[in-house]
């Protein structure tokens, strides 16, 4: 999350994502699990 923070300007990556999805970006979630921890990758797919 600090990568995408940083990109985005803000520590509510969620509400971010959200507001792609509403502007019409397609957004790939895919929620992995490293070291007993859960991880949230984001991809912005191509229009």
């Amino acid at each position: 999350m600090p990568l995408l923070s940083g990109f985005s300007g803000s520590l509510n990556v969620h509400s971010r994502i959200a507001e792609l999805r509403r502007r019409g970006h397609k957004v790939e979630n895919r929620v992995t699990h490293r070291d007993g921890k859960r991880c949230s990758e984001y991809r912005l797919q191509p229009k």
